[in-house]
């Protein structure tokens, strides 16, 4: 899709570990601040999952998250059902 619109990217799996901000910084040679992190929470209300996306440097509060969605899971369980990966991208 943004191939058709003007956008070309290589997309590179990399082999280091890229579990954290800080590791996905280092494997990319990057700062934090430039990695965006994905956080993924279950609404217990819903039983849907809502993502958040924040900069790699900066905590998420979930005490701020709970205010503005109700109660989240953070169960382990959960969060299993989940593969993580980071992909370098960049302009082709």
């Amino acid at each position: 899709m943004l191939a058709s619109r003007g956008h070309n990217f290589t997309v590179t799996e990399l082999a280091d570990s890229t579990r954290t901000a800080k590791d996905a910084a280092n494997a990319i040679g990057c700062t934090e601040s430039q990695i965006a992190k994905s956080l993924i929470f279950k609404n217990s209300n819903t039983e849907k999952a809502v993502l958040i996306i924040a900069s790699g440097s900066n905590q998420v509060s979930v005490k701020k998250l709970e205010a503005a969605i109700g109660y989240v899971d953070l169960s382990s369980l959960f969060l299993q059902q989940f593969d993580w990966y980071l992909y370098k991208v960049e302009p082709a």
